[in-house]
């Protein structure tokens, strides 16, 4: 007789802390969605409506009929609460998105740089050189130096 009124409080108990828990998400578990963290209130109140309803049911019986509910009743209620709570306490953070790759072009981890601001002293490449004449057209002058041969004296 003593155990459903004890169940009950201990039930009721457990399900208004899961309230400030879920509050707290916002800032601590920020990928749990609003309707996720919804559908969780939804069955603690559903829970707690329950309880309402079987105690005003039981105050209204009288001691000698039999009771509305047992202690035995009380565990199944949280039942769906407890899956539900499981579920988003294991929902894990989700993996931030891969970054993207330096806009730096390398060659061989060496950056490349542009031949004509700083010359070329390579044998056999072109040099090109842009130019603008008097009507305001550019121009550009490509040179190809033709790689040179070394003699059997210079080797």
């Amino acid at each position: 007789m003593t155990d459903r009124p004890a169940a009950v409080a201990k039930a009721r108990e457990q399900l208004k802390a899961i309230k400030p828990t879920v509050a707290a998400w916002g800032e601590s578990k920020p990928w749990i969605t609003d309707e996720e963290k919804e559908k969780l209130l939804d069955h603690v109140e559903k829970a707690l409506a329950w309880f309402d309803e079987k105690e005003t049911a039981q105050k209204l019986k009288k001691s000698t009929e039999d009771a509305v509910f047992q202690s035995i009743d009380v565990k199944p209620q949280l039942k769906m609460v407890e899956i539900q709570l499981e579920k988003l306490l294991k929902k894990p953070k989700p993996v931030p998105p891969k970054s993207e790759p330096n806009a730096t072009i390398t060659v061989n981890g060496t950056v490349s740089l542009n031949e004509t601001e700083f010359g070329s002293n390579f044998e056999g490449e072109t040099n090109s050189t842009t130019t603008e004449n008097p009507s305001g057209e550019s121009t550009t002058d490509s040179t190809a130096q033709e790689p040179t041969k070394k003699t059997d004296d210079e080797l």
